[in-house]
């Protein structure tokens, strides 16, 4: 039969990425149980997501960022979108399933496989520093333009 351990396959077939993603990253996954072992119990994290904010370095100091060149960067996303949906289309073992499946899978799991096709692609997002307020931020806070 066909090897069905690839990554691709796991995500399509598989309810959580989080059994995935332990078994591809041991060593990070031991980090972070001994992160959690020095955390005193009473401001343990409630989630494995809540360690890794913790644990990352970046979480403390914020950087806004926007990126150059924002219509480059959701042609090319759109192309790697376009092209993993249809790869996706073409798995034998996803013609077999019922279409409220294929799409079901296909609407709960196009993050991470756009992530995934975005790095095998190499596409680069070119990004700059800023310390204007995002738009969104604008709107919700009432700042003037």
């Amino acid at each position: 039969g066909r090897n069905n351990n690839s990554i691709l396959y796991s995500i399509l077939k598989s309810d959580s990425l989080a059994t995935t993603e332990e078994q591809q990253h041991p060593q990070q996954q031991q980090t972070l149980q001994h992160l959690s072992h020095k955390t005193s119990s009473t401001a343990a994290p409630a989630s494995l997501q809540e360690l890794r904010q913790q644990a990352c370095s970046c979480g403390s100091t914020r950087r806004r960022g926007i990126l150059r060149s924002p219509q480059v960067t959701c042609k090319a996303a759109s192309a790697v979108l376009v092209k993993t949906l249809r790869f996706v289309k073409n798995v034998p073992c996803s013609r077999e399933l019922p279409e409220d499946d294929q799409l079901m899978l296909i609407r709960s799991g196009w993050a991470p496989l756009l992530v995934l096709g975005l790095a095998q692609d190499g596409v680069d997002f070119e990004t700059t520093e800023t310390v204007e307020p995002s738009m969104l931020q604008r709107i919700l806070t009432g700042l003037p333009d």
